[in-house]
């Protein structure tokens, strides 16, 4: 099983609206701006860099790299990213380098932000709502 990710609520929330990381999550805005058209999206409006990033901790808390089960998982964080959560994919991705780190999360934290390419977020979104549209 892969390392538990330990971030709980209080941790993310804190990160998610700390005005020290607000410049590096402000280039990622317009990403959220996807998810405002998406019919499954509840409270578009609230919508943050938090509401990605728990998913994603979730999810690969659960990966224990058992094929089928990471396939499930996968098949989850999909449905998830096209009902709106743009950065989902990303976060997960990224939550490799958090595992291997041994760095607080507030401290990895904008690790993570660093390796946000907005136009390769958009060129995945542009991919899969295109590939689904098929």
């Amino acid at each position: 099983m892969t390392e538990a990710i330990v971030i709980d609520s209080g941790i993310t929330n804190s990160m998610s609206y700390d005005p020290r990381y607000e410049a590096l999550q402000e280039p990622a805005e317009p990403l959220f701006e996807l998810a405002k058209n998406q019919p499954d999206v509840g409270d578009v409006a609230n919508l943050n860099f938090l509401d990605d990033l728990v998913p994603a901790i979730s999810l690969k808390y659960r990966d224990n790299g058992d094929p089928a089960r990471s396939q499930r998982l996968q098949e989850t964080m999909m449905k998830e990213y096209r009902s709106g959560y743009t950065l989902e994919p990303f976060f997960y991705e990224q939550l490799s380098g958090y595992e291997k780190s041994n760095e607080p999360p507030s401290e990895y934290y904008p690790t993570i932000l660093r390796h946000l390419n907005v136009k390769d977020e958009f060129a995945r979104w542009e991919q899969t709502t295109k590939s689904r549209s098929k």
